[in-house]
């Protein structure tokens, strides 16, 4: 009972520290491999939404690749991960604008959304549908950005919800020679006057309407102002 066990405890306190450090060591490896498996993983995904893209603009392998680094390099600029704005290419793509063109939309879009007052992919739909609407270049999409939040800005309405619903008015606010900065005007000045911006788009729209086929009483005055 009296024995002396000193020896003994020696040998297993070494042990467990062993133990102890392999357990760690073991550990660390796991933690290494996750990390290289989520690195995999993210590669592979970004590589496959950039084949997307390509499988429309159709661009050659070295040019492709310069595309993807451009992609990446921005977004280290904009904290904005390389598969949503990877995703934010191929809608602009598919929107008809050439690779180049694209890139200058997404840097203002993804710089817009780093701002936090929406996403990228809707402020990429956002700016791409007004360029198109309005038939304007991509070197106008730092503009066409403000323009939109500065509507958010000045109005009671989020970017979503004018991202939504400007659609449908600009193609006859263009016709009708009514500008982007007007329409972000009047629909400020009614969602702050309280009118949700839903509606506010609609009445923009029926009044728009309402001009391109006007009654006998808006022809007659038509007529009276000169106005064809």
């Amino acid at each position: 009972l009296t024995a002396d066990t000193a020896r003994f405890s020696s040998g297993m306190g070494r042990a467990t520290s062993s133990v102890k450090r392999l357990i760690g060591m073991t550990a660390g490896i796991a933690s290494v491999g996750m990390a290289v498996r989520s690195v995999a993983k993210t590669t592979i995904e970004f590589d496959k939404s950039m084949r997307n893209v390509n499988s429309i603009a159709q661009l050659n392998e070295k040019t492709f690749k310069k595309l993807s680094k451009e992609v990446l390099k921005l977004g280290g600029k904009t904290a904005q991960s390389p598969q949503t704005l990877s995703e934010g290419l191929y809608d602009l793509v598919s929107s008809g604008f050439d690779a180049k063109d694209s890139m200058v939309v997404l840097d203002k879009s993804a710089r817009a959304a780093t701002a936090g007052l929406t996403t990228t992919e809707v402020s990429t739909k956002a700016v791409a549908g007004v360029l198109n609407a309005y038939r304007m270049s991509a070197d106008q999409a730092g503009k066409v950005s403000d323009v939109l939040f500065k509507t958010v800005d000045r109005g009671v309405v989020t970017f979503e919800q004018v991202a939504q619903g400007i659609g449908p008015v600009l193609p006859m606010a263009d016709k009708l020679g009514i500008s982007l900065e007007q329409v972000g005007a009047a629909t400020a000045t009614m969602t702050k006057a309280g009118i949700p911006a839903a509606q506010s788009f609609t009445f923009q729209r029926g009044a728009m309407l309402g001009l391109m086929k006007p009654s006998k009483d808006l022809e007659d005055a038509y007529e009276k102002l000169g106005v064809k």
